[in-house]
């Protein structure tokens, strides 16, 4: 029953007592005193035992109640308030058990999430700690690296800018992080001091990365440094262009002892092919008799001196030609002939060797196509491709074909030779490379051919590849020369004219 039911009926039985007391009492007794007495007396009486009983009801529980919440506010959150039964104050005393339970649960989820936040707290300042220390280990080794580093983002906004960088080009690291590479890092032509192609933006773009090492940056006091530079692309796993790191190094020093080995190559080599020229001379004489009748024993070691001298000079030449491409001293003179007289000409002088080695020499090209360019150099470029392809062919054939590509005549000599396996062709053209072979009998070349060749072709505005090659099948190569009245011919006439001596 509820509480307020069980006082309502307490309350009105003591009433109900009380007067039916008071009757009982009227009818009994007669006196005066006693009937004035008798009621004052029955209500003090049934209102102690009413306020007794009532007590025992609430009050006690209250006080119960106001113990134990003293406790739960003080924080004991296990505190449990005993009562039993379903008046108000024990459904209260319920309720107050499951808010205390609940607020016991919050508080330890709480504990459970703030010691978890604090575990991933420190954890943090230990990884903050951790990148602090690789930064600053990350600064000194970029501090010390001689080149200049060069950190840039997607738009061309400086990141990274090392100490390097700032000698370079005279700008503080507080100045140039932030600011556009193009503020910053101005590169020019060596040769010419015209401006060099923006190589960052183009990488940035996706585009193909050049290298180019005759470049100058211009620093803040214009005191141009030759540098080269080249470029890392930085991607994310969808390969999408992130930014770029820039590396350029100052090569004063390098070109310096460039300068000093291409003058001790070139006056060594003068001074060795004057005597060279002599003894192949003296060794003619002998042969043709102007010192008397040979020794037949001597025939065999005079002809290997005379093979030899003829590969000194053919190295001493070719090494002169190396010298005058990279300092910039190469003779070029330029006119105009059919490309059909070009080919003819080679394919004469090597016609013999061909049928020596019953190979056949063969001309796929019967156009009218004339060629500007310094023919000498185009001549020396077909003799280097056939004399390579003769060398390496013992039988079948070897072709020269010939077709127009835009301002460019594209020549291929192609043979049925032994070819070329991967690994040998990555090195091609790079200086005094020889290609192996199991081969024997194979004559020996000076490793400079095809490199000079390519840096001919590339001079007169043209280009030298090898186009196809397979092992037991033979190789293809090609090179481009301008075609005369083209758009390229004229360039090639303005920027080299008709005699450079550089």
């Amino acid at each position: 029953m509820k509480l307020s039911k069980k006082l309502a009926v307490i309350i009105f039985s003591g009433v109900f007592l009380a007067v039916l007391a008071s009757s009982f009492i009227f009818t009994i007794f007669d006196q005066l005193w006693v009937r004035i007495l008798a009621p004052p007396i029955i209500i003090g009486i049934t209102s102690f035992v009413l306020w007794k009983i009532i007590a025992n009801l609430t009050v006690s529980k209250i006080v119960y109640f106001d113990g134990m919440t003293q406790k739960i506010a003080a924080g004991n959150l296990g505190t449990k308030i005993d009562v039993a039964g379903k008046d108000e104050l024990s459904l209260l005393g319920n309720n107050i058990n499951s808010l205390v339970k609940n607020l016991a649960s919050a508080y330890q989820s709480m504990a459970n999430s703030l010691g978890g936040e604090i575990k991933k707290s420190r954890e943090l300042t230990q990884s903050l700690k951790q990148i602090e220390r690789e930064k600053a280990r990350l600064e000194t080794l970029l501090s010390s690296i001689n080149d200049g580093v060069i950190g840039v983002d997607r738009s061309g906004k400086i990141m990274l800018f090392n100490s390097a960088a700032s000698g370079l080009t005279g700008f503080s690291s507080p100045e140039a992080i932030g600011a556009s590479y193009r503020q910053v890092l101005r590169f020019f032509h060596e040769k010419d001091n015209s401006p060099a192609p923006d190589f960052i933006w183009e990488a940035l773009s996706g585009g193909q990365i050049k290298r180019n090492d005759q470049l100058v940056i211009l620093p803040k006091n214009n005191q141009a440094i030759p540098v080269s530079q080249s470029i890392g692309m930085i991607t994310d796993q969808f390969r999408n262009v992130l930014g770029g790191v820039v590396v350029i190094r100052n090569v004063t020093n390098q070109r310096q002892l460039d300068h000093m080995k291409d003058e001790f190559v070139s006056v060594a080599s003068h001074e060795l092919r004057t005597p060279m020229t002599a003894i192949k001379g003296l060794i003619s004489m002998i042969f043709e008799g102007d010192f008397g009748v040979i020794n037949p024993e001597l025939k065999d070691p005079l002809k290997d001196i005379a093979t030899s001298t003829e590969r000194l000079i053919e190295l001493v030449n070719d090494m002169l030609d190396v010298s005058r491409i990279e300092s910039g001293r190469l003779k070029f003179t330029i006119s105009e002939a059919p490309l059909t007289v070009v080919i003819e000409e080679i394919t004469s002088l090597l016609a013999s060797l061909a049928s020596e080695k019953s190979v056949k020499l063969q001309v796929l090209y019967t156009g009218h196509d004339v060629i500007k360019a310094d023919l000498n150099k185009v001549k020396e470029i077909l003799n280097n491709l056939v004399g390579n392809s003769l060398k390496f062919t013992d039988s079948g054939s070897i072709s020269i074909s010939a077709e127009l590509k835009g301002d460019l005549m594209q020549v291929s000599v192609t043979d049925t030779g032994l070819g070329i396996s991967p690994g040998d062709q990555k090195k091609l053209f790079n200086k005094f490379s020889q290609i192996s072979t199991t081969e024997l009998g194979r004559p020996k070349g000076t490793g400079l051919g095809l490199y000079i060749s390519r840096e001919f072709a590339r001079k007169m505005g043209g280009d030298l590849w090898i186009s196809r090659s397979e092992l037991g099948k033979g190789s293809s190569f090609t090179f481009t020369v301008p075609r005369s009245g083209t758009h390229l011919a004229e360039v090639l006439q303005q920027q080299v004219g008709n005699t450079v001596n550089l």
